[in-house]
């Protein structure tokens, strides 16, 4: 098995995060793929919001009321 470093950890963290993230530019009407976020996911994924109170979405759940978002011009500008 192969050992990583700490700076290894944090390029793949970092890395993970910026994949996550750029499936929601829609900047310059940048077509999205919402589909691509099970990629980075484990099939058993979750998304937590720790944010006035704990909400669990499962992906199906966190990705439909954002491709709406990102897909009607309601949101231009997320990035």
């Amino acid at each position: 098995m192969k050992k990583l470093n700490d700076r290894n950890a944090k390029q793949d963290i970092d890395k993970l995060v910026h994949s996550f993230f750029s499936l929601f530019d829609n900047t310059k009407k940048k077509q999205i793929h919402l589909d691509l976020i099970f990629d980075l996911f484990i099939p058993e994924g979750a998304i937590i919001k720790n944010v006035d109170g704990t909400e669990i979405y499962r992906l199906n759940e966190f990705i439909e009321p954002r491709k709406s978002l990102l897909t009607d011009g309601s949101l231009v500008n997320f990035l």
